[in-house]
């Protein structure tokens, strides 16, 4: 977690709880002390380090005395945390990559510091959009690397975690190396963009690849782990094993490794595979871990808050989909919280493509691909009425994932009121092998003149049907002939059109849905076992560096 200066000393106080991040300790503050001469608006405002405080007294839970941190000692207390920390006495080498300054990368176990390489081709420390704590490194691909001893390294039975950011192909993220004269190493690769847990003993090598490709520039979280001599690897990306095959390691037991490696391989002398890309949070065990602590691991994550986005200003509602129960979803940036309906047919989700933790699922009974209702009888959210929404200049993001080819399926959709078929809508259509139809349709009574614009993917071209989560964002300018629509598909502008019929007209849109569509009177194209998370709708046409900032929170 991270907490801004003014609300960590506003909070920091006597009597509240607080979490040790090293011990993994809950506890609570005795007292605080000052004896520093700084001004109350120096502590107040951040000019100060350490957090300001000289001395800080906790009473941890179940314990009869105190323990005194002091100095920069109280930067690792943070309010009360609901992790549980329980591989932390497995833990023998943990990088944060915290900080600011130098060539000295520590190790929180203090058994292995690290030195980035010593000639001043440091890799950067970056502050912006860190999965844990407030910093992380990022390694060059071509000269950067780090470099550090064994002391109390596992021999056989271990796990490996960490989180990393990249677009590289093939390198070495992490390694425990044969330095200068051994041929043999133990480490965490890019293979063609899969993670390889490999281990190498001479002209003996053990590999194991991971089912699908990582290197997506978007944070990832990696565990690998090895259950002892001859015995079951595993690769956990996300939490999910994606191990691609059975693999038992060899009866390595103590291979004559010299130096843990961050960004190379050190082999016989020879440094290669350079990685190229984002590294932070690095932990080593001494045992396997357990799916509920590669759970504990991934939740540790700091949940997206918006600001990395420059359209966030914009933002007019945001439903995060973060619910694990109720009728309600909430918008996180305004006051246009949505109302579920039918709840035999929706379903929050433990599961997630943003930074947060969950999703909502919207479904159907079976019937047609179609399915008409004049009655409002499955999953979908709405809400009514639009309040500072429009229909005529704005952006609709969000991330849907679903493996079903047999019924059609409603994104979001903007209706009108009283009009027998007005709306803006995002569908899935199943035909032809599956695409994207994008329809604006203006008809005031079924005795009017339709008016409609829309433009669709081709049909079969792209299986957007793989259970795999896919962004999409549709733009609109304003309310003329010559405004352009455009469907951004995962960070590609994937179509554009111009209002060539239904330019100009007065929208009058009373209310926006979820997971199901209004047109002629009835309820259709609901959404069937569709997936869907983190919904933005902004007052403006986003431009394409916007489209990509929103699909790199992935």
């Amino acid at each position: 977690m991270s907490y801004n200066t003014y609300s960590y000393q506003s909070t920091m106080t006597n009597a509240v709880r607080v979490y040790d991040e090293k011990l993994k300790k809950a506890g609570v503050i005795q007292s605080t002390s000052y004896y520093d001469p700084v001004t109350y608006y120096q502590r107040l405002y951040g000019s100060w380090p350490c957090r300001n405080f000289d001395r800080i007294i906790v009473r941890f839970d179940g314990e009869g005395s105190d323990t005194i941190y002091q100095g920069r000692g109280c930067e690792i207390l943070t309010l009360e945390s609901t992790l549980a920390g329980s591989a932390y006495s497995k833990l023998v080498l943990w990088y944060r990559f915290e900080e600011s300054t130098g060539t000295l990368i520590g190790d929180w176990i203090d058994n292995v510091h690290c030195r980035n390489k010593p000639d001043g081709d440091t890799a950067g420390s970056n502050t912006s959009g860190s999965p844990v704590g407030t910093r992380f490194l990022t390694y060059n691909g071509t000269s950067q690397y780090a470099i550090g001893n064994v002391t109390n390294m596992p021999n056989n039975t271990m796990s490996i975690a960490m989180w990393i950011k990249t677009t590289s192909d093939n390198s070495t993220i992490f390694s425990f190396g044969g330095g200068l004269s051994n041929n043999l190493e133990r480490a965490v690769k890019l293979s063609s963009g899969k993670i390889q847990l490999f281990e190498k003993n001479g002209g003996s090598e053990t590999s194991l690849l991971s089912s699908g490709t990582v290197n997506d520039g978007a944070w990832t979280h990696i565990v690998c782990t090895i259950a002892g001599i001859s015995s079951t690897w595993k690769i956990y990306v996300n939490k999910v094993d994606v191990s691609a095959s059975s693999v038992n390691g060899p009866g390595n037991s103590n291979l004559a490794i010299v130096h843990t490696l961050i960004g190379i391989s050190w082999i016989n002398g020879t440094i290669s595979n350079y990685y190229g890309g984002s590294i932070d949070d690095l932990r080593v065990y001494n045992d396997v871990l357990t799916q509920g602590q590669i759970d504990e691991l991934y939740d540790m994550r700091i949940p997206f808050n918006g600001t990395q986005t420059s359209a966030y200003s914009d933002l007019i509602a945001w439903y995060r989909c973060e619910e694990t129960s109720g009728a309600t979803l909430s918008d996180n940036k305004g006051s246009h919280d949505m109302t579920l309906y039918n709840s035999t047919y929706y379903t929050h989700v433990a599961a997630s493509v943003d930074q947060g933790s969950n999703s909502i699922e919207f479904s159907r009974s079976s019937n047609s691909k179609a399915y008409d209702s004049t009655s409002l009888n499955h999953g979908m959210s709405r809400l009514t009425p639009l309040g500072s929404l429009n229909g005529d200049a704005y952006s609709v993001s969000m991330w849907v994932k679903f493996t079903q080819t047999s019924y059609h399926g409603t994104m979001w959709q903007f209706n009108h009121p009283t009009h027998h078929a007005t709306m803006h809508r995002m569908t899935y259509i199943v035909d032809g092998g599956g695409y994207w139809l994008y329809q604006i349709y203006y008809k005031e009574t079924s005795g009017s003149t339709a008016y409609n614009d829309s433009f669709e993917t081709t049909p079969g071209a792209v299986n957007y049907h793989d259970n795999n989560w896919h962004h999409l964002v549709i733009t609109k300018s304003g309310n003329t002939v010559s405004d352009t629509i455009e469907l951004y598909i995962d960070n590609a502008l994937a179509k554009s059109a111009s209002l060539t019929n239904t330019g100009g007209k007065v929208w009058g849109f009373d209310s926006l849905t979820f997971g199901a569509g209004w047109h002629f009177n009835k309820w259709n194209w609901i959404s069937k076992a569709m997936t869907t998370d983190d919904y933005r709708v902004y007052n403006r046409k986003l431009t394409a560096s916007e489209v990509s900032e929103l699909y790199a929170t992935k």
